[in-house]
C-alpha cells in the first residue's frame, strides 16, 4: 500500500530503469515498463483507500481526510475498494459531528460489500450511533439488532452495550 506520491515515484523509477535497459541494448526494459503500467492503473483502481482506512480506524480522521482526498474520482475504484471509502467518508463525517453524511456513507459501505463481518457489526453499530445522533431511536434500534446477528470480536461488545444503554435511556418503545 502505498500514497498516491509514492506510487509516482515508483512508475517513474520503473520507467527511467526501462529507458536505461532499453538504451543499453536489452530487451528486459519492457518488464519495467510493463510494471509501471501496472503501479498506474492500481493508483487508478485502488488510490489511497487502504492506508485511508488504516488511519480511520487508528483514529486519525485528518489523515484519512487527506488520503481519501486524493482520489479524483471514487467512481473509479474497485467496489470493495468503494465501499472501504465509504466507510472511512462516514468515520470522518461523525468524527466531524455530521451524522446525517456519516449515515449516508456508512449505508453506502454496507451496501457495498464489506470484507468481515466484524467491520459490517461496527458499521451497523456506526450506523445506531448516528442514527441516536439524529434523534431516531427505532432505526437505531434495527441497526443495533442487526449488528448483533453478526459475528463480531469482543472488543465491540463494549461499544454494543453503551448503545443499547443509550437506546433504553431513550425511553422510546420497541
Amino acid at each position: 500500500m502505498f500514497t498516491k506520491q509514492a506510487r509516482i515515484v515508483i512508475i517513474v523509477l520503473l520507467c527511467v530503469v526501462g529507458g536505461i535497459q532499453f538504451y543499453a541494448g536489452s530487451a528486459t526494459g519492457w518488464l519495467y515498463f510493463a510494471a509501471a503500467v501496472l503501479f498506474l492503473l492500481g493508483l487508478r483502481r485502488h488510490g489511497a483507500v487502504w492506508l485511508a482506512y488504516q488511519a480511520a480506524i487508528k483514529g486519525h480522521a485528518d489523515r484519512a481526510a487527506t488520503l481519501l482526498a486524493e482520489i479524483p474520482d471514487p467512481s473509479h475504484l474497485s467496489r470493495r475498494d468503494l465501499s472501504y471509502y465509504h466507510w472511512v467518508a462516514g468515520a470522518i463525517a461523525a468524527v466531524q459531528a455530521r451524522p446525517r453524511e456519516a449515515y449516508e456513507h456508512y449505508s453506502a459501505a454496507l451496501a457495498g460489500g464489506l470484507r468481515t463481518s466484524h467491520i459490517r457489526a461496527a458499521t451497523h453499530c456506526s450506523l445506531a450511533e448516528a442514527a441516536l445522533s439524529l434523534g431516531d431511536v427505532a432505526l437505531a434500534r434495527e441497526h443495533l439488532s442487526k449488528a448483533r446477528g453478526f459475528r463480531f470480536r469482543s472488543t465491540l461488545e463494549p461499544v454494543m452495550a453503551s448503545l443499547e444503554e443509550r437506546v433504553v435511556s431513550s425511553r422510546v418503545p420497541p
